[in-house]
């Protein structure tokens, strides 16, 4: 066959003089191998038959057979399978000497495949590589034997000496024997037909590319080979190009403290067809991990530099040099121009740097208060230390505190623990015993394992302690008196000679008003506060003595209950003239208890107050009272003086008590007088007698009274034409109105006034009478200087004259009238200076004229 590679990648350990005797035999082969190949697709390029063994020294736990795909594209190989012979017996002699290849398996163009083979042993390594398929079938020989790859699954049933498979066939793609087997390619087994070891391999020349039918020929036999697979770089079997060679691994550098650097590893790399001389290789490092050339410059790449198409094997150092913690995992490149890069996996864990010895340790709570020559406790703290040196844990001493390290152990003024080293905990047990009365507070030092001294801090006291007392809230808080109740709670170092209560209404007292008891039981005492002031807020606490001093109790507080006024209803006042005083109502003021504050009543514009119904009354009433229960008449009078509304609230206050307020309901009024419009009477045609009553003058004098006239019904009060009464007889009055017209309707109301202002009574009418026809005169004869009435009707509007003469016919008198109405009702004042005699009144104007006598006397 005609193949090319382009790269490749063979990982296992030689020497360099090995490599260049297999880039030689390469190169011979490069020029002859197309007539020699019995595959032009797949063939078995490794063969390891060592494993399986549970003792002695095998490379691997597993036999295996690497496949690889020496053609230009993806070969598929489902249902094919491989079948095992030993040295002179058939192919696939049993079931267990056919593995199968399940479907759908293929390998691509350059690529490889590697089959685990047998079952596994407990000698050896696990490969370092994964495989890509497993069976437990083909359980190889590692010194002598032979593998086909073939195109079917069922047994060849060829191979035995007997009956020797020929060559080449259709359904064997390729054949392998090794060591004394019979049916080899080219009639020569590899190795030439000499046993191989479990630590040795048949490996494909050419980096699995030669094929030249001939066993022994186209394989090496090669200690602790390197199997590849899928993952592998695929070498493609075409013509040389540039590739580079990587030999050797880089294990796992296991746990590295961040910061810090590994120990070196190595590897070597060498390349072919190198382009570009004189030219570089570059190796680059992940993060975490740096490279070398000389195993002592480090940086995270290095150039390899080439001064012809070949560079011989050249050994690069890796180190892992984490920077943070976990798992670092990656790879070293190594690229030149025209090749396929090569890597080199490199792993580690970067681990957390020890810190330097440490101890820490919790607080101790205080003692506080403790009676001298007495044992307190006991307390505790807790020591604990990380990373600490083989040693004694010291607890040094401190003045009035002894330790153990257990609570019911001995204690002792000074502790040294025993402790082996890293990780350490102690808890500490300490008591405290004071000696004198003062301050034992101090460090107790904590020492050892080569880390830094530490104090804890100890608090206590030595006393000749005053007790201890608890101060209960108040109960059966009234408005002089409260419950008090006080609990002991520690008796202090000595007898208690007197207990008790302290009161004040200052908060904060110093100094208080002092309520002994003397009921203790079971440390619960209690007293009763008397005499106090209602509404008011106390402070108090509980009080024991003994021969130290006097113990405290926290304050307290209360506040009495605040008085409460109470009162029953005050009737309303009504209505009342201004300026009246009315007459006197009352109400009662009640109260449970009281302080000794006066009470107060009042005020309030329009009422005035006493406490006895003919007693002395004033705006404001003040009432001394002794405290307690209480109750008091109080007397009202109401007085307006203004014409309005007085309801409202009488505040009653004192006595420590909130204002109470006592509802009061009244109304100044001036009233106006109560009026009744009476009849009309002797009704002529121009004048009427009206009457009126006053049944009520009202709050005040009438000052004036009369009808109030219109000729408009309904007409409004104070529109009319009033006519002044002056004749007002107990409660009757009339009034002459004249100067009406004759026939007409009227309307009229009685009034009457005082300071409050006008009432009117209901409104009335009448009708005067009509004037009879023609010229009328009235009351003749008609006394000397008095009045003479006329009328006339039925006559045109206009300018008219009234005129007398006497009986020679000389006019003594005129009056003039513009009428624009059709009659006259009118009258003449008669001059004195008219004697007495017979006259003649004469009506005209011009184009009438009408007259009529009468008499003088």
């Amino acid at each position: 066959m005609i193949f090319s590679w382009r790269s490749y990648i063979l990982r296992r350990n030689f020497s360099q003089n090995d490599f260049m005797k297999k880039i030689f035999t390469f190169f011979l082969l490069l020029c002859g191998i197309a007539g020699f190949s019995q595959s032009t697709t797949v063939v078995i390029s490794q063969v390891y038959g060592g494993g399986g063994a549970n003792s002695g020294s095998p490379t691997y736990k597993n036999d295996y057979v690497e496949l690889h795909n020496i053609s230009s594209t993806s070969q598929s190989i489902g249902g094919f399978s491989l079948q095992y012979g030993s040295a002179t017996g058939n192919f696939g002699s049993t079931a267990s000497n056919i593995y199968v290849f399940p479907g759908g398996t293929s390998i691509p163009a350059g690529g490889f495949l590697l089959v685990q083979l047998s079952a596994s042993g407990t000698a050896g390594a696990d490969f370092p590589v994964a495989a890509d398929l497993t069976t437990t079938n083909l359980t190889m020989s590692g010194t002598n034997g032979k593998v086909v790859l073939s195109n079917q699954a069922a047994a060849l049933a060829c191979g035995a000496t007997a009956t020797t498979c020929t060559l080449p066939a259709g359904n064997i793609v390729d054949l392998v024997a090794y060591g004394a087997a019979n049916n080899a390619e080219g009639g020569v087994s590899v190795n030439n037909g000499s046993s191989l070891t479990n630590v040795q391999a048949a490996v494909r020349k050419t980096y699995g590319c030669q094929d030249t039918d001939n066993n022994n020929n186209d394989f090496e036999v090669v200690s602790n080979p390197v199997p590849r697979n899928s993952a592998t770089n695929p070498i493609s079997c075409g013509p040389a190009g540039p590739a580079l060679l990587v030999t050797g691994t880089i294990n796992n550098f296991g746990n590295v403290f961040v910061g810090a650097n590994s120990a070196s590893q190595s590897y070597t790399i060498s390349g072919i067809n190198l382009t570009g001389a004189p030219g570089n290789v570059t190796v680059t490092a992940p993060a975490d991990f740096e490279v070398s050339a000389n195993n002592s410059s480090w940086s995270s790449s290095l150039l390899i530099p080439y001064s012809s198409a070949t560079l011989s094997a050249t050994t690069v150092y890796v180190r892992f040099s984490p920077q943070s913690v976990g798992v670092k995992t990656g790879n070293v490149t190594n690229a030149v121009t025209g090749a396929t890069t090569v890597n080199v996996a490199v792993s580690g864990t970067g681990a957390v740097v020890p810190s330097a010895p440490l101890i820490t340790a919790t607080t101790l709570a205080g003692f506080g208060n403790v009676c001298v020559n007495t044992i307190a406790g006991p307390n505790s703290f807790t020591i604990n230390g990380t990373n600490l040196a083989a040693g004694n844990i010291t607890v040094s001493p401190l003045a009035g505190y002894e330790y153990a390290t257990t609570a019911a152990g001995t204690y002792s003024p000074s502790l040294s623990i025993a402790q082996t080293g890293g990780t350490f905990s102690q808890q500490v047990f300490v008591r405290f015993t004071p000696t004198a009365i003062q301050s034992f507070n101090g460090n107790i030092d904590i020492a050892g394992g080569n880390a830094p001294l530490i104090s804890v801090a100890a608090t206590g006291a030595g006393t000749n302690g005053v007790p201890s007392l608890n101060t209960s809230a108040a109960s059966s808080v009234t408005l002089t008196t409260a419950a008090l109740t006080g609990t002991i709670t520690n008796t202090g170092c000595s007898v208690i000679t007197s207990y008790g209560f302290e009161y004040s209404t200052i908060n904060g007292f110093v100094n208080g008003t002092v309520i002994p008891a003397s009921n203790l039981t079971g440390g619960v005492f209690t007293a009763n506060a008397l005499g106090l002031t209602p509404a008011t807020t106390y402070y108090f606490r509980a009080f024991a003595v003994n021969s130290g001093g006097k113990g405290l109790g926290a304050q307290q507080t209360f506040t009495t209950a605040t008085p409460v006024l109470a009162a029953t209803p005050l009737s309303g006042f009504g209505t009342s003239c201004l300026n009246v005083v009315s007459t006197a109502n009352s109400f009662t003021i009640t109260s449970a208890g009281l302080s000794n504050a006066n009470v107060t009543v009042g005020p309030l514009a329009g009422f005035t107050f006493a406490t006895t119904q003919n007693g002395t009354y004033s705006s404001t009433l003040t009432i001394p009272q002794p405290g307690g229960a209480f109750t008091q008449i109080v007397f009202v009078k109401f007085t307006p003086v203004a014409s309005q509304s007085y309801n409202g609230n009488i505040p009653v206050s004192g006595g420590g008590a909130n204002t109470l307020l006592v509802p009061v309901a009244a109304v100044g009024f001036n009233a106006t007088p109560t009026v009744t419009t009476g009849s009309a009477s002797n009704i002529q045609s121009n004048a009427v007698t009206l009457f009126g009553t006053i049944s009520d003058i009202g709050c005040s004098n009438v000052t004036s009274y009369g009808i109030e006239y219109s000729g408009i019904n309904g007409f409004a009060n104070g529109n009319g034409t009033r006519q002044a009464g002056s004749n007002l007889a107990g409660t009757s009055f009339s009034a002459n109105l004249t100067g009406l017209v004759q026939g007409a309707t009227y309307y009229y109301k009685a009034y009457a006034i005082n300071a409050g202002g006008v009432s009117y009574g209901t409104q009335q009418t009448f009708t005067t009478t009509a004037i009879p026809n023609g010229l009328t005169l009235y009351a003749s004869p008609i006394n000397r200087g008095g009045t003479l009435r006329f009328t006339l009707k039925d006559i045109q509007p206009g300018h008219y004259g009234a005129n007398i003469y006497n009986v020679t016919g000389q006019k003594v008198y005129r009056k003039d009238m513009i009428l624009q109405v059709n009659f006259i009702d009118d009258k003449i004042v008669l001059p004195s200076n008219i004697g007495t005699g017979v006259y003649t009144l004469e009506i005209e104007k011009p184009g009438y004229r009408i007259y009529k006598t009468f008499m003088i006397q």
